[in-house]
């Protein structure tokens, strides 16, 4: 059997085509699984900026009233929507959230605390581990939440004057990722 001398050559070819365009194929796939989950943390970390400043954008905190004994924070969303937020007193850089309390609740005490281990605070503009060990945290109580926050009122958290001693501060967090976030905050001795 005779076979042409062209046909052998255009089949090299042929297969070299093949070898070329599934290497080039091979590479392609690799390289989107390096680049795959830096574009997933760069979009991660961009959503969650984005909800961050959302979450400043709506928030309003405001004094309310003091009196001898406490000294009152108003809070408002404006825009109604149920948030779970979280507050954190820091008196003289150390958290005392003892000194906080929910007149508009009908629960008679904040609750536990909850712990985390990782806590963010805004400074400059941008999100950083706080300064202080900002490790417990009082949430709101579901009944302001659930009867003002979500309708558009404001709701009232009211510090003890007693634990005012230093510099003092009610700070504002939400939780994102696990981790949480300050949305908001209020010098108390302004």
């Amino acid at each position: 059997m005779r076979v042409k001398k062209g046909f052998l050559t255009g089949q090299a070819d042929l297969l070299s085509v093949m070898i070329l365009i599934a290497t080039t194929i091979v590479v392609g796939v690799g390289f989107l699984g390096l680049l795959y989950p830096s574009v997933m943390d760069l979009v991660s970390r961009s959503e969650l900026r984005s909800t961050l400043y959302n979450e400043q954008s709506l928030l309003v905190l405001y004094r309310e009233y003091e009196n001898d004994t406490q000294v009152c924070i108003g809070f408002l969303r404006v825009e109604p929507g149920f948030v779970a937020y979280a507050l954190a007193l820091v008196v003289g850089g150390q958290v005392n959230n003892s000194a906080i309390s929910f007149p508009l609740s009908s629960v008679t005490s904040p609750g536990d605390s909850v712990v985390y281990t990782k806590t963010y605070c805004l400074i400059n503009g941008d999100y950083y581990p706080c300064v202080e060990r900002i490790n417990r945290v009082v949430y709101v109580p579901y009944d302001i939440l659930d009867n003002y926050i979500a309708k558009g009122y404001p709701g009232l958290t009211c510090i003890s004057k007693s634990a005012l001693t230093g510099e003092a501060s009610l700070r504002v967090f939400i939780v994102a990722k696990g981790d949480l976030y300050e949305v908001g905050r209020v010098d108390i001795n302004e």
